[in-house]
């Protein structure tokens, strides 16, 4: 059986900082890395909950400490690479 996680979607169109934003985690290595795709950001984590947050917390301190040029540099930077598409993010189980 093929288990199919909850679909994120989001459109580059659509990426600004008043919405929320896309952030993958993965495990490596025994640690979670978390990056922001939007905002070029990262953290990392010993568990994904730690991950989660240490990137919210990086997100908070690249915002606070950001110029308004560079946020909206990265942000173009996310939509040029992404184009027009949508950006979708899943998870799926392949069975043994």
């Amino acid at each position: 059986m093929i288990k199919i996680a909850t679909v994120t979607e989001i459109s580059p169109d659509e990426a600004t900082l008043d919405r929320d934003v896309t952030v993958r985690i993965h495990e490596k290595d025994g640690l979670f890395l978390a990056h922001c795709l939007e905002l070029d950001v990262s953290s990392f984590g010993e568990t994904f909950e730690e991950a989660r947050e240490m990137i919210q917390d990086a997100m908070k301190h690249f915002l606070e400490t950001a110029s308004d040029a560079e946020v909206e540099r990265r942000i173009a930077a996310y939509r040029r690479r992404y184009g027009k598409t949508r950006v979708y993010t899943t998870r799926v189980q392949v069975p043994a």
